[in-house]
């Protein structure tokens, strides 16, 4: 039994060390195995023999193990700088593959991977209201609701709630309009934060009447105060409000667009719990799931629905983490799709690799089969060319990574601002250098298995005898083959895949908005209530409208309570009042402050009715409301709305005055909402929009801050843009998508159909004497065209087949991306298919001209 043993271990380390385990331990080995055996009689003593054994294996096998990988490192060197094209096309290939996948994780890993900097990031959840019977998923949440969170849970170690405002400041330079934040004492300890300077709000001061103070972002403090540390105590003034500055927090680690951070102070007592204005956010305690702080929060919110049914029937709470409220579920699977996309493309590559492998190792035969005779063994052969593949790996993936540094400035560039949350981190960090790593390792494993498996097989009699001529070995050519069909159906589901985006793309740029967003203009504007009061409001805005209107180049001017196309909305409930309303009418509907020029400057038609005018520029002028088509047929479908009343969330009743047509308010992807409109004649927000309109392509910021200017020198425009920028801004994301999505596709297409020509091309070669054979006995040129082709054709068939059949599996992956159109559209599937058979014909027909042209004299001569 010993003797077996000790006879197995050496026949398995004469296999794993070939020649090298006789230099390295000498053939005693055995000899010694035995008498150490025969010298071992009790248990306890074999037992040390075999621990010395594997002490002194492993100390001399990781030597063996570096020897045999410089030889084989050396010889494979050697023998791909007797190939010079041949490694430089495959080192360019796999730079191309391995750059631009490392360039998306990249994206990938600084937008949805890299943890978030809060500390234990997986505790902090998003807070929202929610009303099952509505058609919006999420809201906000009222002041009384988040004081009664946060009195009730339990689950949460505290729940912080914030508010976007802006605010001037007039402090450290020019006039500037800031996003301000608005939040409540605990909103840094909540998300895990500290201030990098100076202190946090306190209780007290995050009450009605409390020490006015402030905390700066970082930018500011740099770019408006030159980073002085003696900025902590200083006085600035916002919106006319002297606030103390007590500390500094870094933009980075914020999850919010804000520049400056006030105390929430709200007043209770005065709130109401059908106002949902405020963003909530919570950190769960220590083993509290997020399941679990759901459950809670469901029986808080049925408690205040039964204590307050007037403003608390029918709504409830849901939450999610941080994470998938920072980078919602689009953002990530957009993300997701472009890294697959280009993984597709590296696959290619690797497939590339491998076909041009397979062709070497047939043109090196009888070199391999002469190794093989002089008594190289199996595990030897597929060593070396294990050993050329992860040396060209190497190569490629160098130049891959230089080729992503390129690349990086350029996708940041890009990506940066409000088209991808985080993307400032995007660069080539550590994690991105590991994944370039494993994938460069994983490249040369995966188009190196199948030449080197090939290359190990051999009929070493049969090879040598017939020298040069000797046709390659079936299984070369089946192994192409089938790596070209592989190529064929990753590319057409990679161009189903750009296809489906780019018709998404054009029915999104086509999309009737309900408005003629050429020429409008928009910029935001705040006036301090320190030194406007609602008259002073009032009077401000119709001067600045006059002005606007009297300025050369403008067609129309108004203000309103927010700009369309930029994501934000405010909702209430209506409900249809008087004899002729219908039951249960409660309808959520988007609403707008706006003043009477604003449907003519938008050029949003007034289907019936009236627009606002002078009847309706007075405070204690009888309330009136526009609505909007869609929403006046749920309230009255079978009734003429004009003149009927309708009750609003806040308990005011409006009469109908007009009916507006429907409009795209939020994005470009959803259907218009119901909305209502209101006039600003009779109530105003803060901060309003200015909009004007001009001649198509025109830009008129600069006419308004003129006007502005003119009128107070201490206001400042904010949030300034044209229609077509918002526009753009909204579509820049699906755009961006389907723009690489369609590069990548394109690459793919370009590598697929360069395999296909190669192994076209190669089996001409190998066939060449056949050819001379049909033509000689008669065989037409048309003929032999058509049989080449063929055996591309069919080639092509299997692979889109298998391609379309992966597309439609895939396709509802891409649902959530996609506006106008079905992830299994028939027709971009088919023209997928058609475009990629075409291209593959085309790739093929030069080897099979070629073929033609075999003059059988010559090729019957070489035989």
């Amino acid at each position: 039994m010993a003797r077996r043993r000790v006879g197995w271990l050496y026949r398995l380390l004469l296999r794993l060390y070939p020649g090298e385990f006789r230099e390295r331990f000498g053939r005693d080995m055995a000899g010694a195995f035995e008498d150490g055996l025969a010298d071992s009689r009790r248990p306890g003593d074999r037992v040390r023999f075999w621990r010395g054994i594997a002490g002194d294996f492993a100390f001399h096998a990781p030597g063996v193990h570096m020897d045999l990988l410089r030889h084989d490192l050396r010889y494979a060197a050697r023998s791909l700088r007797r190939s010079p094209v041949f490694a430089l096309v495959a080192v360019a290939t796999l730079a191309l593959g391995i750059g631009a996948t490392a360039a998306i994780f990249s994206v990938v890993h600084a937008v949805a991977l890299r943890p978030l900097a809060f500390r234990d990031p997986s505790r902090v959840v998003r807070i929202w209201e929610k009303n099952d019977r509505l058609e919006i998923p999420r809201f906000a949440t009222s002041v009384p609701n988040y004081v009664s969170w946060r009195e009730q849970a339990t689950s949460f170690e505290g729940i912080a709630a914030w508010h976007f405002n802006s605010a001037t400041i007039t402090t450290g330079g020019e006039p500037e309009r800031l996003t301000m934040l608005e939040v409540s004492a605990n909103s840094l300890p909540v998300l895990g934060l500290s201030p990098i300077a100076g202190r946090n709000f306190s209780e007290a001061e995050d009450r009605p009447g409390g020490a006015p103070v402030a905390i700066l972002f970082e930018s500011v403090w740099r770019n408006r105060f030159g980073a002085d540390p003696a900025i902590i105590g200083r006085q600035i003034v916002l919106d006319g409000v002297s606030r103390t500055v007590i500390g500094v927090v870094r933009d980075a680690d914020f999850v919010l667009t804000a520049q400056v951070l006030v105390p929430l102070a709200r007043d209770v007592a005065r709130e109401s719990r059908g106002d949902h204005r405020l963003s909530t956010i919570g950190r769960l305690k220590p083993g509290v799931s997020l399941e679990k702080a759901q459950q809670e929060m469901d029986v808080i919110a049925a408690r205040l629905a039964r204590q307050f049914p007037d403003s608390n029937r029918d709504w409830g709470v849901t939450m999610a983490t941080a994470r998938d409220w920072i980078v919602p579920t689009d953002t990530r699977t957009g993300l997701y799709l472009l890294l697959a996309s280009v993984i597709v493309v590296l696959l290619i590559a690797c497939s590339n690799v491998a076909s041009l492998m397979l062709a070497r190792a047939a043109l090196r035969r009888r070199e391999l089969a002469l190794r093989v005779a002089l008594g190289a063994s199996r595990f030897r052969i597929i060593r070396g060319v294990l050993a050329e593949s992860l040396l060209l790996a190497a190569a490629g993936g160098g130049g891959g990574l230089l080729l992503a540094w390129w690349l990086m400035p350029i996708l940041q560039a890009q990506l940066t601002g409000d088209l991808l949350p985080r993307a400032e981190s995007i660069g080539l960090d550590g994690a991105v250098l590991w994944f370039s790593a494993a994938v460069t390792l994983t490249c040369g494993l995966l188009f190196g298995v199948i030449p080197a498996t090939a290359s190990s097989r051999r009929d070493i009699a049969r090879t040598i005898e017939q020298g040069s001529r000797g046709n390659v070995a079936p299984q070369h050519g089946l192994a192409r083959q089938a790596l070209v069909v592989g190529q064929m159906a990753l590319a057409v589901m990679l161009l189903a895949g750009a296809g489906l985006l780019a018709q998404s793309l054009r029915y999104l740029h086509h999309v009737d908005l309900g408005f003629d967003p050429q020429g409008l203009t928009t910029a935001m504007i705040g006036l301090p209530e320190q030194r406007y009061d609602t008259a002073g409001a009032h009077q401000f805005y119709d001067r600045l409208l006059a002005g606007l209107s009297a300025s050369a180049g403008v067609e129309g001017a108004a203000i309103a309570s927010g700009a369309p196309l930029t994501g934000s909305f405010t909702s209430m409930q209506v409900r249809a009042i008087g004899a002729s309303a219908l039951p249960d009418t409660d309808v959520q509907a988007d609403w707008r402050i706006v003043s009477g020029g604003y449907f003519d400057a938008m050029r949003l038609p007034i289907l019936r009715g009236r627009s606002f005018d002078s009847r309706d520029a007075r405070e204690d002028a009888p309330k009136v409301v526009v609505l909007s088509a869609d929403l006046a047929r749920r309230l009255w479908p079978d009734r003429d709305p004009i003149g009927r009343e309708v009750r609003i969330g806040n308990g005011n009743i409006h009469r109908v005055v007009g009916i507006a047509a429907p409009a795209r308010i939020l994005t470009l992807g959803l259907d218009p909402r119901p909305a209502m409109y209101f006039s600003s004649g009779q109530v105003l927000w803060d901060p309003m929009v200015v909009v004007v309109r001009g001649a198509a392509g025109t830009n008129l910021a600069p006419v308004l801050r003129r006007v502005v200017a003119d009128l107070d020198p201490q206001l400042a425009l904010f949030s300034g843009s044209t229609m077509e920028e918002l526009i753009a801004l909204d579509a820049a994301q699906p755009r961006l998508t389907a723009w690489m999505v369609g590069v990548f596709a394109g690459l793919a297409l370009l590598l697929a159909a360069i395999g296909l020509y190669g192994v076209i091309a190669f089996l001409v070669t190998q066939r060449t004497q056949e050819i001379g054979v049909r033509m000689a006995l008669g065989a037409r040129p048309g003929s032999v065209l058509r049989l080449v082709l063929g055996r591309s054709a069919r080639l092509a068939v299997v692979g889109i087949g298998l391609g379309l059949i992966a597309a439609l599996a895939a396709g509802p992956i891409l649902g959530s991306l996609l506006f106008g159109v079905r992830p299994r559209d028939p027709l971009t599937l088919a023209a997928a298919g058609i475009v990629l058979f075409v291209l593959a014909l085309t790739a093929s027909y030069l080897p099979a001209r070629r073929a033609t042209r075999v003059d059988p004299v010559v090729a019957l001569r070489a035989e």
